[in-house]
């Protein structure tokens, strides 16, 4: 009889637990599917910008038949693959493609609810599923256009792996956990470890096999991987080459524990790729591989902290603050923007948010001490996603892959707690109430204010608006972005073109001048003065501008004035001025007295005739074999 029952009680287990495992995933999916209804007023909601704009590009590539690409990877290349298949069963359209993510995202509430299960009891499992359902950031993220959403499937497979020993699993989650977030890298030495020593009850074969499970797991995603990036590019590149230029961005003299780019205004992520070469090469003097620029970033790094240990130190204080701090520090893609119109995540983010989950989850670390041998794993992933998180730079999205670790100790902690009451033993919950108050007070120290990326989401939305043809609202935006950081010269810059393409050119020029005031060394910001000056009349003011923006970097100069041609049919007179400007600076006198012919050929608009007369000066000049003084 009892041999008959276990099967159907084990069987009615596993039906039980997959009714809470589709009830949780339901109930996620419906707060997502709300917060994406709510999203839709969002100017920043039917683009695609940055990081975010490369991962689709990338995608777009693939489904055009480029699976393999031509160089080593840079960026995890995971997301764009995934991103990749979603287009092409589902099409181009960003609703379905988020509606896709936020079904993922629910599904990871689920698989955290086994995980849960797995390691404390049904009841922190379905607490977990839940609380992770509602965490403002979970739902955010989930609707981004970013690979946040594909990292949290894979921490969470690789948490239920772990908490039942399926080593090949965890080798293949960790894997694709790598392949989105390449620091978890450093969970590899560290599980492996496990694997083989923190068991010690079970028989070293057992934790031999084990340990070549999880290798074999690891082995049949990445081996692929480096065969590919082989075959592309030479030499052994396990992901990606970029974790040198990263460990640097993060580990300098110039770093404030968050991302500042490795050339002032160029943080785009091929701009930082491009960057990142061209600095390593100009310094040695030779072509490198990724391998060897990657190395030659971290030397850099290392160099620095070495000759000031006490700086470093600082610096990962700060980093380690901001890694535990409430404020869910944005990218490109501010939460807190997006609460200005989307009243469940403000309302959710009121209650529920980092800085309550993490004394939480202290409280559940000291009320579940007492197995902290069963729980050793637990214990090394947090430390290890931090350390990861710490040792580059932080921000929201970055530390995400920490959040379901701590809503299980969470999960556990609000259950033992409640335990503990019920059995009017509240007096062993003093450590757990210390732990709590300490870590509340150290998460929600004010470090930063939610509106301190207002300005910079106020541009990017701006930015989303001009490129759909609707300048005057951009304006109007990059108006309240600059009431909020007068002082932001690519908001200036991007400004200054909006009300160019209004015929407002005197606001213009006066938005290209303040921002060539603050960043003088931009050449971008002279030769946008140059041309509003020209289209004006004004050739005498706009030439020592053409001047400052050639010497600051003729070759970035001459290719922007090409695009500026291509765009303007050929017959634009500012922008065929400044080509042959920038061809006679470089040397090309051929091209440039071609290009100034051309441009006498065509008819000078309205109010053009002055520049056209100083076109034909220059032209003289470059026969000559002069280039513009």
């Amino acid at each position: 009889m009892e041999n008959r029952a276990t099967p159907r009680a084990e069987a009615r287990s596993i039906r039980d637990d997959a009714l809470v495992f589709l009830a949780i995933a339901a109930f996620a999916f419906l707060l997502r599917y709300v917060h994406l209804l709510q999203a839709r007023s969002v100017p920043l909601f039917d683009a695609v910008i940055m990081d975010g704009l490369s991962y689709s590009s990338w995608a777009d590539r693939i489904v055009a038949g480029d699976w393999v690409g031509d160089r080593v990877f840079y960026q995890a290349p995971l997301y764009p693959y995934f991103l990749a298949v979603v287009k092409l069963a589902v099409g181009n359209d960003l609703w379905r493609i988020r509606l896709v993510q936020i079904a993922i995202g629910s599904l990871a509430c689920g698989i955290l609810f086994l995980a849960g299960r797995a390691f404390f009891s049904r009841g922190v499992g379905i607490l977990a599923g839940v609380l992770l359902a509602l965490y403002p950031p979970a739902i955010f993220f989930d609707g981004l256009i970013q690979k946040a959403n594909l990292g949290l499937l894979w921490t969470v497979l690789l948490l239920w792996a772990l908490a039942r020993a399926r080593f090949v699993l965890a080798g293949i989650a960790l894997a694709l956990l790598m392949l989105t977030r390449e620091e978890t890298v450093l969970l590899v030495f560290v599980l492996a470890a496990w694997a083989l020593f923190a068991p010690r009850e079970r028989p070293l074969p057992q934790r031999a096999r084990q340990l070549l499970g999880f290798a074999a797991g690891l082995a049949v995603v990445l081996t692929p991987v480096v065969w590919r990036n082989h075959a592309v590019g030479g030499g052994f590149v396990l992901t990606t080459s970029q974790a040198g230029s990263n460990f640097y961005i993060g580990n300098n003299a110039q770093a404030d524990g968050t991302y500042v780019p490795l050339v002032p205004g160029r943080q785009n992520t091929e701009y930082e790729r491009k960057d990142a070469f061209d600095l390593a090469e100009r310094d040695l003097g030779r072509k490198l591989t990724p391998s060897e620029v990657s190395s030659y970033w971290f030397g850099k790094a290392r160099a620095w902290i070495t000759s000031h240990p006490i700086a470093w130190t600082r610096l990962m204080a700060t980093k380690f603050a901001l890694l535990v701090n409430a404020y869910e520090l944005p990218d490109y893609e501010d939460m807190y923007f997006y609460e200005r119109s989307c009243a469940l995540l403000r309302g959710l983010d009121a209650v529920w948010n980092f800085g309550v989950l993490v004394p939480i989850a202290a409280a559940g670390l000291v009320l579940t001490w007492a197995r902290r041998r069963e729980l050793l794993v637990l214990y090394l992933v947090l430390g290890t996603l931090a350390s990861g998180v710490v040792l580059f730079y932080v921000f929201a999205r970055y530390r995400y892959p920490l959040v379901p670790v701590l809503v299980l100790f969470a999960a556990a902690g609000i259950a033992a707690g409640a335990s503990l009451v019920r059995a009017r033993r509240g007096a062993v919950l003093l450590p757990a109430i210390v732990a709590l108050g300490v870590a509340a007070a150290v998460s929600n120290w004010p470090l930063r204010r939610k509106d301190d990326q207002l300005a910079a989401s106020l541009s990017n939305a701006a930015a989303v608006l001009a490129s759909k043809k609707e300048d005057g609202r951009a304006v109007d935006l990059y108006l309240e972005s600059l009431r909020v950081q007068p002082d932001a010269p690519e908001v200036l810059g991007n400004l200054g073109l909006a009300l160019m393409r209004l015929q407002r050119v005197d606001e213009a020029i006066a938005a290209f001048r303040h921002a060539a005031d603050l960043r003088p060394t931009d050449w971008r910001a002279w030769m946008r003065l140059a041309a509003a000056l020209d289209q004006t009349g004004r050739v005498d003011d706009a030439t020592p501008c053409i001047v400052r923006a050639l010497e600051l970097d003729a070759q970035n100069t001459l290719d922007s004035a090409l695009l500026l041609v291509r765009q303007g049919s050929g017959r634009d007179l500012v922008a065929l001025d400044i080509l042959a400007a920038a061809e006679a600076k470089v040397g090309r006198f051929e091209d440039a007295v071609a290009t100034a012919t051309r441009a006498l050929e065509s008819r000078p608009a309205t109010g053009q005739e002055a520049l056209a007369a100083k076109i034909r000066e220059r032209l003289d000049l470059y026969r000559r074999g002069e280039a513009l003084r």
